[in-house]
């Protein structure tokens, strides 16, 4: 066997079992991933396992499929809560997109399942039905939104201050 082959494949040719998985993934409900689905892009994180670090470098998109992951900025006493998603949210998608350190950390809450998609698996998803493309604009324009409330918030607290001080 030769150094190029992976499981008796050309490393250059595409593993058919993974691209079963990724159609399966493209034309199926989000939330309903089948076993196999999960074995070929799944992985399971358990209670304060991280998923990736503020400030890592990574090619990897999330899809949390069970389970609830805690986003933040900093550590120990300096740590600030910037959300926590949920099923069916996608995660992992600036640093995945701009090729920018992570901006933040992803904690499991509880047990946590997820989907793992590398730039391009996930193009091949993102080829092949719209709900993606639609999933991933959903989650973006969420954020924005949710971020905006948190800066007008922070506005107004601090207008209310000066104006009482």
């Amino acid at each position: 066997m030769s150094s190029d082959s992976v499981n008796g494949q050309a490393a250059d040719q595409p593993d058919e079992d993974l691209e079963e998985s990724l159609l399966q993934v493209a034309f199926s409900e989000i939330r309903d991933t089948s076993p196999e689905i999960f074995t070929q892009l799944g992985r399971s994180y358990q209670p304060g396992e991280v998923l990736f670090r503020e400030n890592d470098s990574s090619k990897e998109l999330f899809m949390i499929v069970g389970g609830q992951v805690k986003i933040s900025r900093g550590e120990g006493e300096g740590e600030r809560v910037l959300a926590t998603r949920g099923g069916g949210e996608i995660m992992g998608e600036m640093s995945h997109f701009d090729d920018y350190p992570r901006s933040a950390t992803a904690t499991a809450v509880g047990e946590v399942q997820v989907l793992v998609f590398t730039k391009a698996n996930f193009a091949l998803i993102f080829e092949l039905h719209h709900k993606w493309t639609l999933q991933l604009v959903q989650s973006l324009c969420n954020r924005i939104n949710f971020t905006f409330q948190r800066i007008v918030k922070g506005h107004s607290a601090a207008a209310e201050g000066a104006a009482g001080g």
